[in-house]
């Protein structure tokens, strides 16, 4: 007597319940992240964001690891190219949050780092430096955390784009993002939290020199593009 029919059906239902067993798993997976969604939307809960900082500090941590190499070409530049001041490290730090970047001849880098490690990080090439300005073309521009907010404070924190105005004040000669120009120059002469010994702009940081806590005599007003004196204070 032939048995095989019986055993083949058995295999057959025993087969449907695993995968039965496995789709009601992912729909209820998949309800439970809906619902998860829901809530977060429905009671403000922060999931999404969650979510969203979690990769995106998986992401910048990924970019910087992959550009070691970039990186390590970038500061192999500069020492071969000293003597043209545009080249180099421009950097800050107050000791909690800080700017480094790095122009070479051809390439750069910029990253934010704070309290909790890498926050932002740019890499891509040098498009194009005048007298008044360095031109980047960005190849990639990842925001992990944005900058802490300053209550109180008219003047902005330093937000890196492409176009960055190279401004020399008294001692110190600074980058100064082009959207932030206009403000750059009508609050000059602020004091307090807005005053210019207050900011985080990157300033050129001579080799051996360290990023921290440096200190510049700012004298007079500083020297902007023809085109942005009309705005400084009179």
């Amino acid at each position: 007597m032939d048995n095989s029919l019986p055993i083949q059906d058995n295999d057959v239902v025993a087969a449907s319940k695993v995968i039965w067993k496995r789709l009601i798993a992912v729909l209820l997976g998949m309800g439970l992240l809906l619902g998860l969604v829901a809530l977060s939307v429905t009671f403000k809960v922060p999931f999404a964001d969650s979510i969203r900082r979690y990769w995106d500090q998986r992401r910048i941590s990924h970019a910087y690891e992959q550009t070691d190499a970039f990186r390590a070409a970038v500061s192999a530049s500069l020492a071969a190219h000293e003597q043209k001041s545009d080249f180099g490290r421009w950097s800050y730090s107050n000791g909690h949050e800080g700017h480094i970047i790095e122009i070479g001849p051809d390439a750069f880098y910029y990253k934010r780092t704070d309290c909790s490690g890498l926050a932002e990080y740019a890499y891509g090439r040098v498009q194009s430096i005048s007298d008044e300005q360095i031109t980047l073309d960005v190849r990639d521009h990842i925001v992990a955390r944005p900058a802490s907010l300053v209550s109180q404070r008219r003047r902005p924190l330093f937000a890196f784009e492409a176009v960055l105005y190279k401004v020399r004040w008294g001692e110190a000669r600074l980058l100064v993002p082009a959207a932030q120009m206009l403000g750059f120059c009508m609050l000059a002469t602020d004091k307090g939290a807005d005053a210019i010994e207050n900011s985080d702009y990157p300033h050129k940081t001579m080799p051996g020199a360290s990023e921290y806590f440096q200190r510049f005599a700012f004298d007079g007003l500083p020297q902007v593009p023809k085109a942005y004196e009309q705005y400084l204070p009179r």
